[in-house]
């Protein structure tokens, strides 16, 4: 009897480990923005917070993801961080908000007032891809210009809740730096480069790999990013 008591307690016990420790699982996913499933698997959507919330004002994406190149069918290209637009585009076909912005960039050759980022706009609408107002934050050297440009846009507008949206290595700088303008936002992150990535099986060489210095260049970018926009008081 005394066994089978124990046995019981033991099973029980274990049950309760069992359930704390997908609790654990469970509030573990919801500190990091992760949703977890039922049997404790990562889910597809990494941010479900932000999709299962209140519709915002705007959404911005911010700029780069895409270059000039002349010969291509819209005058541009998608690079690497291109998934800020296609994230954008989602968020407000979901219904996330009500208008689009698009970031700012560096003028187009021979059109020294027009923005690359003005055949970005021209395609979205072209293509019938949102019905929400679409425009751009114009001519911007880099994130600093975006903030400022967007805060006097937002201004205009009546814009108050605000989805950022930008590469994921690119989050903690942007969002300090719309802070700094007093711009509250709220966070969507794309264009992870590891996190969530799976690993390229048969990877081992004695030779460095050319996406791991394009990785390596990335960080640098950031955490030199951060330090000159913290020099610089942007931050």
């Amino acid at each position: 009897m005394q066994n089978a008591e124990s046995g019981r307690r033991r099973t029980e016990d274990g049950r309760q480990m069992t359930e704390g420790g997908g609790r654990k699982t469970e509030d573990r996913g919801r500190r990091d923005g992760r949703q977890m499933t039922e049997d404790g698997r990562l889910a597809v959507n990494p941010q479900p917070s932000t999709l299962n919330s209140q519709p915002a004002d705007v959404v911005v994406a911010l700029g780069g993801g895409y270059y000039v190149s002349e010969h291509d069918m819209f005058g541009f290209a998608l690079d690497g961080g291109g998934s800020r637009v296609l994230t954008a585009l989602e968020l407000v076909r979901r219904g996330k908000a009500k208008a689009l912005v698009l970031g700012g960039s560096v003028p187009l050759t021979g059109k020294p007032g027009m923005a690359a980022s003005s055949l970005v706009q021209e395609w979205v609408l072209a293509s019938g891809l949102t019905t929400v107002a679409v425009t751009n934050l114009g001519l911007c050297a880099n994130t600093h210009d975006e903030a400022l440009r967007f805060k006097e846009l937002s201004s205009q507008r009546g814009w108050r809740k605000v989805i950022l949206v930008t590469s994921a290595l690119h989050i903690p700088r942007s969002v300090a730096v719309f802070a700094a303008q007093g711009i509250a936002v709220v966070p969507v992150a794309c264009d992870f480069q590891a996190y969530g990535v799976p690993p390229v099986q048969g990877d081992f060489s004695l030779f460095p790999r050319q996406y791991r210095f394009h990785h390596l260049a990335l960080y640098l970018h950031e955490k030199i990013g951060w330090w000159v926009y913290r020099a610089k008081g942007w931050v």
